[in-house]
C-alpha cells in the first residue's frame, strides 16, 4: 500500500513534471510503515486475550471477609481489588497480610512481656485477659487473611492473567520502539510522511501516553513536531 502511495505522490504533480525525476522514498521507511498494522494487531490481540481471561475468571475471584477490612479513611491500606487491579469497593480497605502478622507479633510480645509493678493483682488479671483476647482475635483474622490472599494468588496463577498482562505490555513496547525507529527516518515523499503518521496514530491508540512521553523525553524529540516539519518541507518542495 505504501509503495503505491509513493508512486502516487510523485505522479500527482501532473504531466508538466513528468519529465522531472521526483524523489524516491526510502525502502526502509516504507517497509517500516508496512509493519505498523501487524504490530498494532498484535497489541489488540494481546489486549483481547487479557480481557477474556479477566472476564472468565471474574466470578471466581473472592471477596474480602469483613473481619480483615478497615474503614475507608485508613489510607495505610489499599482498596479491595479484583484480578485486574480494579477497585471493587470504596467503602472499605483491606489490611495487608504483613499488617496482620505485625499485629499478632505485637500482641504476642505484649502478652508475654512483664507488667508494671504498679499494677494491682486484679488489674494484672484484667490486663492479661484483655491482651489474650486481642491476641486471639488478631490470630483469627490472620488465618482469614492468609486464606483470602492465598485464594487470590491461586486464582491469579490458574488464570494466567499476569502472563497475559506481560504479553500485552510486550506488544505495546514493540509498537512503541517501532514508532521510535520509524520517526528517526527522513521522509522524502508524502508516502513516507503517511507511514510515520500511521505509526503515530497506532501508537496513540495502543500505547499509554506516559510511555510515549517518557520515550520522546529520553530521545529529546517531539514526534508531532518532527512530522509537521517534514510535511511542511515536502509541501514547500512541491510548490
Amino acid at each position: 500500500m505504501l509503495l503505491g502511495l509513493a508512486a502516487a505522490s510523485t505522479g500527482a504533480a501532473g504531466p508538466a513534471l513528468a519529465t522531472v525525476a521526483g524523489p524516491s522514498e526510502s525502502a526502509t521507511l516504507l517497509a517500516l510503515g508496512d509493519a505498523t498494522p501487524r504490530l498494532q494487531k498484535a497489541c489488540r490481540g494481546a489486549l483481547a486475550e487479557r480481557d477474556a481471561i479477566a472476564k472468565a475468571w471474574a466470578p471466581h475471584w473472592p471477596r474480602a471477609p469483613k473481619q480483615i477490612t478497615v474503614w475507608n479513611k485508613a489510607t495505610l491500606y489499599d482498596y479491595e481489588r479484583d484480578l485486574t487491579g480494579r477497585i471493587l469497593s470504596r467503602e472499605h480497605r483491606v489490611k495487608t497480610l504483613e499488617a496482620f502478622k505485625e499485629s499478632v507479633d505485637w500482641w504476642q510480645e505484649l502478652y508475654d512481656g512483664p507488667l508494671s509493678p504498679r499494677v494491682s493483682p486484679k488489674g494484672a488479671i484484667q490486663r492479661r485477659t484483655h491482651q489474650l483476647k486481642r491476641l486471639r482475635e488478631e490470630q483469627a483474622q490472620l488465618v482469614l487473611a492468609e486464606m483470602y490472599f492465598g485464594e487470590c494468588e491461586r486464582i491469579r496463577k490458574a488464570a494466567g492473567y499476569d502472563a497475559a498482562l506481560a504479553r500485552h505490555a510486550d506488544a505495546q513496547h514493540a509498537l512503541l520502539e517501532h514508532t521510535v525507529t520509524i520517526m528517526q527516518e527522513r521522509p522524502e515523499t508524502m508516502a513516507g510522511a503517511f507511514a510515520q503518521a500511521e505509526a503515530l496514530q497506532a501508537c496513540a491508540d495502543e500505547v499509554p501516553m506516559l510511555w510515549q512521553g517518557v520515550r520522546q523525553h529520553q530521545d529529546e524529540t517531539n514526534w508531532g513536531s518532527s512530522l509537521g516539519a517534514s510535511i511542511l518541507r515536502l509541501a514547500r518542495a512541491a510548490a
